[in-house]
């Protein structure tokens, strides 16, 4: 606003002054040409009236170039100080803008607070028995584990460790299981419990695509070299396969964590082939697949406020 008039305000002057000078210099050239004409017609000399010209021409530019370079000076200085007014009044309002709009932030898209309780509400633990025995594609299951690792963590010693097994090493871990649940397990509950797990291996196992066994290693914390109280470890590992979990449900992947056989995941054996060191513990399996039959799983909770105690 008061720029742009400040600008037009000097471009009026500098029209002004222009005028002023070229009523000047248009006296000055026809008061020579009258004399040069005189000077012809008088002498009939070509050369003297070029001489009487030119030499009046060369006075009147000697004694009009001050006038002209204080001028130029001015227009430019006035200018310049237009130009300044119009980047002050733009940075103003740039500044004013600034005030009103949250600069961009660097964090990378986020679901609104609608879209992630949805999403929340969404998950659901699908058993084994009802996958389809589709695989789950690697870079999906790399995916899931990045998940996995923005866990919050007290620290940052970040505690969980994950196997994941398929194919081969996925019925070799099966196998391990069965023998050590009839290895350990009390000698009266032992070949029902074989035998249960038999039937799992035969139908629900052969259909899931990968097992991600969740375990929680003993880490220093970085600030004074001694480990966190284990409750906050295992509660960064829960919350890693809380992350686990949300992830599998947006990507239309089936998941459902069990806490697999007491006696056989941390059993000497099972903690070889994992190759777990001593201060490691398995807290379960998660087991991934794909399901046709997600939509029929139906999530109930009792009201929030039943479970809180506000006070102020």
């Amino acid at each position: 606003g008061l720029a742009v008039m400040d600008s037009k305000h000097v471009l009026a002057r500098r029209d002004i002054r222009g005028e002023k000078s070229n009523l000047k210099s248009e006296g000055y050239l026809m008061g020579l040409a009258v004399v040069g004409g005189v000077t012809a017609v008088q002498t009939e000399s070509l050369w003297l009236t070029l001489a009487i010209f030119g030499g009046g021409l060369g006075a009147w530019f000697a004694l009009s170039l001050p006038d002209t370079l204080a001028a130029f000076k001015k227009s430019a200085s006035e200018g310049a100080a237009a130009k300044l007014a119009a980047i002050n009044e733009r940075a103003q309002l740039n500044a004013q803008a600034n005030d009103k709009q949250p600069l961009p932030s660097t964090r990378p898209l986020i679901p609104d607070a609608e879209l992630t309780l949805n999403l929340i509400k969404a998950r659901r633990s699908i058993f084994p028995k009802d996958f389809t025995g589709a695989k789950v594609a690697r870079a999906d299951v790399e995916q899931l584990l990045e998940a996995t690792n923005w866990a919050p963590t007290h620290h940052l010693t970040q505690p969980w460790r994950f196997v994941v097994l398929e194919g081969k090493s996925k019925s070799k871990f099966e196998e391990i299981t069965i023998d050590c649940v009839g290895k350990y397990s009390p000698a009266d509950k032992a070949a029902d419990a074989v035998e249960r797990l038999r039937g799992k291996a035969t139908k629900a196992w052969p259909l899931v695509s990968h097992y991600v066994v969740i375990c929680m290693a003993s880490v220093p914390a970085s600030k004074d070299g001694k480990p966190n109280p284990e409750w906050e470890d295992l509660a960064s590992v829960g919350c890693a396969v809380q992350n686990l979990a949300l992830q599998a449900c947006s990507m239309g992947i089936a998941g459902y964590w069990s806490s697999w056989q007491a006696v056989a995941r941390n059993a000497p054996e099972m903690k070889e082939f994992l190759k777990l060191d001593a201060g490691s513990t398995c807290y379960g399996v998660f087991s991934l697949g794909y399901s046709d039959r997600a939509d029929s799983y139906r999530g109930s909770r009792k009201p929030i406020m039943d479970k809180v105690a506000w006070m102020s």
